[in-house]
């Protein structure tokens, strides 16, 4: 068990108090506190190279990978709730063209 506040930016003003359940994709959701007023929270697992955010990586990430590298803000609108540093696969903090073969990598793991 962890405690679910270290997953979670201090920044963000948000306290966890109580876990319900737990998706087969990894999604836990329960209540707490946002700004100081109760509320309930859904939480997604990061998965490096799911530029879907359908908790995989697969060839339905290519063309939403082509989009983050070419037109960040065109990816942002179509993609929204899904984080486009999903796509940093060499963790420097950049979605770029040093990405690409990290990309790779992830779809044709077994």
């Amino acid at each position: 068990m962890i405690d679910l506040n270290t997953a979670v930016s201090p920044d963000e003003g948000w306290r966890l108090d109580v876990a319900w359940d737990i998706s087969d994709r990894g999604q836990i959701v329960g209540a707490g506190s946002h700004a100081g007023r109760p509320h309930a929270f859904r939480l997604t697992p990061r998965i490096a190279g799911d530029m879907n955010c359908d908790a995989g990586v697969d060839e339905q990430d290519v063309g939403a990978f082509v989009l983050a590298l070419l037109d960040p803000n065109a990816y942002a609108e179509a993609f929204g709730a899904c984080a486009i540093s999903n796509g940093d696969m060499n963790a420097d903090g950049f979605v770029d063209g040093d990405d690409i073969s990290a990309f790779v990598g992830a779809l044709i793991a077994p």
